[in-house]
């Protein structure tokens, strides 16, 4: 999000990302455990790397208690990365239907 934006414009993004109107986006509720507090955060969906598995393996070790996603949270998580990436853009969108023309046609198939 840009840095411009005033408190309105964040506020209705945030709500649109909580939504799931925002596909590049998935938001996570806080944590409020005593030993592990955590605000909400957004996971940027756009932006993908890779980590050793033996570098993951190392900083999981180095880190003790952590907090970690559990079911449907990480099943939530895991269908907006899907769903950001699988996305098909049309080359022509689809155009408004006339609601006339439609019916129109209907009752000559029904009539034949």
């Amino acid at each position: 999000m840009t840095k411009h934006y005033g408190a309105r414009a964040i506020a209705k993004n945030l709500e649109q990302i909580e939504r799931g109107w925002q596909h590049n986006y998935c938001m996570l509720n806080s944590c409020d455990l005593p030993d592990l507090p955590c605000e909400i955060q957004l996971v940027e969906l756009g932006k993908v790397f890779s980590v050793p598995y033996d570098v993951m393996k190392q900083t999981v070790k180095s880190y003790g208690k952590r907090l970690r996603l559990l079911s449907p949270y990480k099943e939530k998580l895991a269908q907006a990365f899907a769903y950001y990436y699988m996305r098909v853009a049309l080359p022509i969108n689809i155009g408004k239907f006339d609601m006339a023309k439609i019916q129109a046609q209907i009752s000559t198939k029904l009539l034949s």
